[in-house]
């Protein structure tokens, strides 16, 4: 038996809605980050990765704001700190595994 998002949304956390958000997401970035560089060549992609890393917090931060409990200072700080263990786990991996090579980033500097 199929079930509805709305079944699926009133069940808890739904992963596959969480994939498609993150795409979503990645595919508004990139739209947000092509321009032109000259008339008649094709857009490149240039990832302002400061200014997108600072937008993504600040729409986290709107998204955590909806979350009663994070009226906690308690359990804010438990996933904050669980946040930032992800963040270092997963940037790590993914610099190792070449992320950067795929999509052009740096290979060494500063944020």
């Amino acid at each position: 038996m199929s079930t509805t998002a709305f079944e699926r949304a009133l069940r808890g956390y739904d992963g596959d809605f969480q994939r498609r958000l993150a795409d979503v997401l990645f595919r508004a970035l990139v739209e947000a980050s092509t321009i032109e560089t000259t008339p008649g060549a094709p857009p490149v992609v240039c990832l302002r990765t400061g200014e997108s890393i600072d937008a993504t917090v600040d729409v986290l931060i709107t998204m955590m704001s909806t979350v009663a409990a994070y009226d906690n200072p308690a359990t804010l700080r438990k996933h904050c700190e669980a946040f930032a263990k992800k963040v270092r786990r997963e940037v790590g991996r993914a610099r190792a595994e070449g992320i950067a090579d795929i999509l052009g980033g740096a290979k060494a500097g500063h944020a």
